[in-house]
């Protein structure tokens, strides 16, 4: 049985594909990330791990998310962050993911993420704010945006 829950997954080749046609699987990322910074980060923990000197653990060949948190836990087996603010903190306290991205695209990424959930909750509170959230309009200019937010509220304007 293959675990079709692993965070990062080899999928072989088979005979029917060829040998020349394996694929790797990185589940925690979607759509709607940015492929480059999911790949550069997902290289940062490879080698941070290459660094550390560890080794990878046995393989789990069933899906985690139906076991108890004690076996989970036994396991070392944790749960990815599922709020803005656990993903934000997880960054944030990442001095290695955060190094491989550089403080200005981290700091960028942090104001857009900080953003899009504002955006967000002023929706779900039936808000009329812009069709479109602000951190969309100001991609372009996430830096600068990121730059002039450090000392004031996520949403507010320069």
């Amino acid at each position: 049985m293959e675990n079709r829950e692993a965070a990062l997954r080899l999928v072989p080749a088979t005979p029917l594909l060829g040998a020349g046609h394996a694929n790797v699987e990185l589940k925690p990322s979607d759509a709607s990330a940015n492929p480059y910074l999911a790949l550069a980060a997902v290289i940062a923990a490879g080698l941070a791990g290459i660094e550390d000197g560890l080794t990878s653990p046995d393989p789990v060949q069933e899906d985690p998310s139906t076991w108890a948190d004690e076996r989970r836990a036994e396991r070392g087996i944790r749960r990815l962050p599922t709020t803005v603010e656990e993903q934000l903190g997880a960054l944030l306290t990442n001095d290695r993911i955060r190094s491989a991205l550089g403080e200005e695209l981290a700091d960028a990424f942090r104001a857009v993420r900080v953003s899009d959930a504002a955006w967000a909750a002023d929706r779900r509170r039936g808000g009329r704010g812009p069709l479109i959230p602000l951190a969309v309009l100001s991609r372009g200019v996430a830096a600068e945006h990121a730059a002039a937010t450090r000392t004031r509220t996520p949403c507010s304007r320069p």
